[in-house]
């Protein structure tokens, strides 16, 4: 999908887990920033990892007052899972990212991103993710992207 930089945003997995899934504690809060969002015909990017730790998180949301011992198999969530996909799959305004430019470099850029904001490897790569498709606003309550000076965080 085409997109204009400048009109897009990346969605971290804290603000697409609470939009996707209604059992999400900040479900609501996040519905009504993506108003906003349309409203302001933003593209919302999404990377693989995003996709794959929201799952995760869906998971988790599901089964949070069950005890682990008790917890079932993770086909269990297929049903939420593909419902989830399918959104984003289907809604002309998701857009679904990867690294598309130097590769080798994107990699390096996460190990640099480690060691410049003392990131998490998971949190790098979002960041490398943003870099290579110059994305500078992320969707997310996470406080690990403040103080990077070309990242503009949105909260919800």
């Amino acid at each position: 999908m085409k997109y204009n930089p400048d009109k897009a945003l990346y969605l971290d997995t804290n603000y697409l887990a609470a939009y996707l899934f209604e059992m999400h504690p900040n479900n609501k809060l996040s519905r009504l920033k993506m108003v906003e969002f349309l409203e302001q015909k933003k593209t919302m990017c999404v990377s693989c990892l995003t996709l794959d730790e929201t799952l995760l998180v869906i998971k988790e949301t599901i089964e949070k007052d069950i005890p682990k011992l008790k917890r079932k198999s993770i086909k269990t969530y297929y049903e939420q899972f593909k419902k989830a996909f399918e959104m984003i799959v289907e809604t002309p305004v998701f857009a679904i990212i990867q690294f598309e430019n130097d590769i080798k470099q994107n990699v390096l850029d996460v190990v640099e991103n480690i060691k410049n904001y003392g990131m998490q490897p998971r949190d790098a790569f979002h960041l490398a993710l943003m870099k290579d498709h110059n994305l500078n606003t992320i969707v997310t309550n996470d406080k690990k992207f403040k103080g990077i000076d070309w990242i503009y965080k949105i909260s919800f």
